[in-house]
């Protein structure tokens, strides 16, 4: 299951550098694998816009777009 979020708070993230979030926290990750049977990835909603450039040719993202998310 892939889950974009803005919910940022420190009981759903594993965090790097401070405040950015790098993963799921393990207690997410394997309540989610015992009662749905699947994986969870989650991501903040600028993610899928700074990767939309790479993976996207020809796609140009604003940079004030990723930062206002």
């Amino acid at each position: 299951m892939l889950l974009v979020t803005g919910y940022v708070k420190k009981d759903w993230w594993h965090t790097r550098d401070g405040d950015i979030p790098a993963r799921p926290r393990s207690e997410l990750v394997v309540e989610l694998r015992e009662y749905a049977g699947v994986r969870l990835h989650m991501l903040t909603p600028a993610e899928p816009l700074t990767w939309a450039e790479e993976l996207l040719e020809g796609l140009q993202v604003d940079e004030y777009s990723v930062s206002d998310l």
